[in-house]
């Protein structure tokens, strides 16, 4: 406990890293009520067409695709940080997965399924690279693993806290558009927590990150 409070006072010493943190959270939320909207999709409402397959196998190509954006991200985020800056990257991040989930809910499809998890998979990625750069190059080496500690908490507590609340309110079939927007509005509320907290901070807090 003394460990992960140690290592949230290091975090709010650094805004650029509390920003990125603090929208980490949001994706986390989100992804968590998404995935299980996902599994249950495909568990009871979606029935295959030609490749795209219902059931098990269905969730199968979700991950495919879902892994598929994690490689595209990996490959983009450094290009969009040295050109835009981290703040500006994670924003764009938070907007493109905000926007999915915003289509989402009017045209709650398998292939669009498919699409989001793809696109989603790469926005949180492009988040979760972010943050780790900025643990790693702006956290001093005397608290960095106890930032790590806290890093990995967020991202773990927000996914399983989302999959239990996404678990009391949606229907078996998975069908809720209305759950799907409420994630457009996490990420909404992620941008703006990240911009606060940003412009809370001291002058130091560049708006150019090195990646």
């Amino acid at each position: 406990a003394r460990g992960l409070a140690d290592g949230a006072r290091a975090t709010a010493r650094t805004p650029t890293v509390s920003a990125s943190f603090v929208a980490l959270a949001a994706h986390r939320l989100a992804f968590g009520v998404s995935t299980l909207l996902t599994l249950m999709l495909f568990r009871h409402t979606f029935t295959g067409t030609g490749v795209l397959r219902g059931g098990m196998a269905g969730v199968g190509e979700a991950v495919v695709l879902a892994a598929a954006g994690l490689g595209v991200a990996a490959l983009l985020t450094p290009w969009l940080v040295h050109r835009l800056g981290r703040p500006r990257t994670v924003r764009i991040a938070l907007l493109v997965a905000a926007g999915t989930q915003v289509a989402l809910a009017a045209w709650l499809t398998l292939p669009a399924v498919l699409g989001a998890a793809f696109l989603l998979g790469g926005a949180g990625q492009v988040v979760k690279l972010c943050a780790d750069a900025g643990v790693q190059g702006e956290v001093g080496d005397e608290a960095r693993g106890r930032v790590f500690a806290l890093y990995d908490a967020v991202f773990n507590i927000c996914y399983v806290l989302a999959i239990a609340i996404a678990a009391l309110l949606a229907p078996p079939t998975g069908v809720a558009p209305w759950l799907v927007a409420a994630t457009a509005g996490v990420y909404l509320l992620g941008l703006l927590a990240h911009d606060r907290v940003l412009r809370g901070g001291r002058p130091a807090a560049s708006e150019r990150g090195v990646g």
